[in-house]
Order: C-alpha cells, then structure tokens, then sequence
C-alpha cells in the first residue's frame, strides 16, 4: 500500500512512495534465473528523492547443478531392451534432446555401436539397446543431453544376464559304404559331426 509500480515485467522496475512504503514492498523480493541458466548476474537499486541519487548493486551467484543421472538396466542375452534414461533426470524445461552416445553425434532413428551392442535413439526420447549375439556381462556407454543451451553427460551401465541356449548339433549329408565295411565320421573325411 502507498507504492506505486512502473515498468513491471521488464529488466528495471520504478517504486514509488515513502521510503517505509517502499521498503516493505521490497521485503521478499525473489530473483529466479531462467531455466538452466547458471551464471552470475546483477542487480542494481537507485533511490532517489529528486535531488540526491545513491546506487548500490548486488551480485548474484547462479551455482550450475547437476539435471542427468547415471543410470543402470539389465536385460537377457540375444534381447533388446528399451531404456528411458530421462526418467531419473531433472531438467527444468521439455527441451532438452539426447545429441550423442559415447561422444557420437545421433539424432532420431540412427543407431551407434557400443561396446557389446548398438544403440538406438527412438522418437519419444527413449534409446533402444541390443546386446552383441551372445554377448552377457557388464557394459556400459555414456549419453549425452542437450537442454537450454547446456551439455551434460551421463552413463548407463547394461547387465546383460546370460542365457541357456539350446544345444545346435551338425550333422554330415547322407553317407555311402559297402557292406559289412565301416564308416568313420571326422574332419578328415568331411563328415564329422558336431555339437555346440
């Protein structure tokens, strides 16, 4: 009460009225940087009383914190698994873009080779990860998002757990022999058999 506001909304806002007036007008005043923005930053106050002028400004620190988060998945072996890396992320605007894996440009629909397996960048922000054929153990790869002008990476570590195949066996083609001889089956002959 008893203060005047002008040039709201802008970078310099004028209060007029007592000095009381317009010290509790000031009381609780908030300064909030825009998203992601970290920095340093100013803030400058004149009082004048139509004749004297005094200024005096305060500088303001932004600390830059950290928005990505390792993460860990796990998935079969010969399985692909889809993995939403943002989920444990706290960016503060809806425009942050995964850029790259492992230091790779990617963009929507393209794929890079990791160590034991490929990544897939899907549309809705998600990657894709399918493991090397018969690859399980641990790997890892790093992502790395873009938001508000600011780079972060993160890592995901993949457990690939391993899985019992079924047993493959290798068989020759139809064999010939004349009766009462014997046939031997090996590599030599080009007729072993085997299984894996």
């Amino acid at each position: 009460a008893g203060v005047t506001i002008t040039n709201n909304g802008t970078g310099s806002v004028t209060l007029s009225g007592s000095p009381a007036a317009i010290t509790a007008a000031l009381d609780g005043l908030s300064y909030s940087p825009v998203a992601d923005y970290h920095g340093s930053d100013t803030l400058t106050m004149s009082t004048t009383d139509g004749a004297l002028l005094d200024s005096d400004t305060v500088g303001i620190t932004i600390n830059p914190v950290v928005d990505i988060a390792d993460d860990a998945f796990a998935t079969n072996e010969d399985t692909a698994v889809t993995l939403d890396v943002n989920a444990n992320d706290s960016f503060e605007n809806a425009g942050h873009t995964i850029t790259a894996i492992n230091g790779t440009a990617i963009s929507v629909g393209g794929s890079v080779n990791v160590v034991n397996g490929t990544v897939l960048l899907n549309a809705d922000g998600t990657l894709s990860f399918s493991p090397a054929a018969n690859f399980n153990g641990t790997t890892d790869f790093t992502y790395t998002v873009t938001s508000g002008g600011t780079t972060e990476t993160a890592t995901v570590t993949m457990t690939v757990n391993a899985v019992n195949d079924a047993p493959v066996n290798s068989v020759s083609g139809a064999q010939t022999l004349s009766e009462d001889a014997n046939q031997v089956f090996s590599s030599a002959n080009g007729n072993a058999l085997s299984v894996a």
